[in-house]
């Protein structure tokens, strides 16, 4: 009898587990993702992209895809945006 009580408890706990991770736990609210990337004013220059901290951010036309051409002092001066996993644009972006 205990086994099967102890068995039931488990079910039980595993199944309310699935429903609180895939649906969320009731009361709890959804933690948003920062973006990586947002449009910025700037009282010069109007709209612009920069980085959730706000440093603004520059294409570098000698760059290829996948390869950076700015390093040493150039990648001191200007630092890159290094992203872990997939960026996310902010509002206004695609």
């Amino acid at each position: 009898m205990k086994r099967a009580f102890a068995i039931l408890i488990g079910v039980v706990v595993i199944i309310a587990g699935t429903v609180i991770v895939t649906h969320g736990a009731p009361g709890l609210v959804q933690a948003q993702v920062a973006a990586d990337v947002i449009v910025s004013q700037h009282s010069e220059f109007g709209s612009i992209l920069s980085d959730a901290d706000g440093k603004t951010l520059y294409l570098f036309t000698n760059d290829e895809r996948m390869v950076s051409n700015c390093s040493g002092g150039c990648a001191a001066a200007w630092p890159p945006l290094l992203i872990e996993g997939d960026p996310v644009a902010g509002e206004g972006l695609d």
